[in-house]
């Protein structure tokens, strides 16, 4: 896909997005839950994309070591553990996001 085509080129174009979504709630409790809700997933997000790109980058390290020691197993067990909680996180976030979106389509 071209970045042309990309409807969030840019922080203003997304912020613009996520405010008209959230204009589009009744009330303003919701409305601030959406809003908090789009915070978390944005955190948790980018919590993911840190520990996916520290798993790689440690994999790709013990690949060129060619190490089969413990000490090693117990890195690749360590970092794994940690990109599946931000993986974890991530779900239970945009799952929250879903919850609330649903409110406002089906109206």
């Amino acid at each position: 896909m071209k970045e042309d085509n990309l409807r969030f080129r840019n922080p203003a174009t997304a912020r613009a997005y996520i405010r008209s979504l959230a204009d589009q709630f009744g009330e303003l409790e919701e409305m601030v839950e959406f809003l908090r809700a789009c915070d978390i997933a944005q955190a948790a997000l980018a919590y993911w994309i840190t520990e996916e790109c520290r798993y790689d980058y440690f994999k790709q390290i013990q690949s060129h070591k060619n190490n089969n020691d413990k000490k090693s197993h117990v890195g690749i067990e360590s970092n794994n553990d940690a990109h599946s909680k931000a993986s974890k996180e991530f779900e239970l976030s945009k799952n929250k996001l879903k919850i609330l979106i649903k409110k406002i389509i089906l109206k």
